[in-house]
């Protein structure tokens, strides 16, 4: 057993993590009051979160490592940003 088959509940936790967190800052009225005015550097974490990060948690989780599954995942990602961030 591999260390990435050792470590699939943490990607799964990180995974959980990411959308959670991304969910609760835009969706949620609480998310509003603690948001800077200066909100672009949030927006730009929250891109990397969803299209690199999400992505290679999820691979690690799947233990399938193809360049079509980072592509799809990737735009993925994407998508649920747009629908995401208002």
């Amino acid at each position: 057993m591999t260390w990435i088959e050792k470590a699939k509940p943490i990607w799964f936790l990180m995974l959980v993590g990411i959308f959670t967190g991304n969910f609760l800052l835009y969706q949620t009225s609480f998310g509003l009051t603690i948001m800077p005015e200066e909100t672009q550097y949030v927006v730009l974490c929250s891109l990397l979160d969803l299209v690199i990060l999400a992505p290679l948690f999820t691979m690690l989780y799947l233990n399938k490592f193809t360049l079509k599954t980072t592509i799809a995942l990737s735009a993925l990602g994407c998508v649920l940003l747009r629908f995401l961030i208002p």
